[in-house]
């Protein structure tokens, strides 16, 4: 691969992840569904796999912190994938930070990994 094509797929995956935490601000399901694969994968404070299940872990954490709002604070890209170190105000002990690792099918989400 090119470095100019690299560059484009590192460029693709941190807009998608960017992308996918402000759809997680909007605290509306119809938004998060079209970033993921149908077998995506979650694995949190609970596991969850397919769009619907991840959705569903998403809402429940929506509905227990009506007020929870992410940021991004660093953000690692490769080819297939990221890291992002995120902030949370609004959740469990009013704020916090977590590490979200992110594999990807394309441009749609396929796994994600929380620390």
């Amino acid at each position: 691969m090119t470095k100019t094509a690299q560059a484009s797929v590192q460029e693709t995956i941190e807009q998608a992840v960017v992308r996918f935490l402000h759809m997680l601000n909007s605290h509306c399901p119809g938004n998060v569904i079209p970033l993921l694969t149908p077998d995506v994968e979650l694995s949190a404070d609970e596991k969850a796999a397919g769009a619907e299940a991840v959705n569903g872990y998403f809402i429940r954490l929506w509905e227990a912190y009506p007020c929870i709002n992410f940021s991004v604070e660093n953000l690692i890209v490769g080819e297939h994938g990221a890291s992002a170190e995120v902030a949370y105000e609004g959740g469990p002990k009013g704020r916090g930070e977590r590490c979200m690792v992110f594999a990807f099918k394309g441009d749609k989400i396929r796994r994600i990994r929380v620390y």
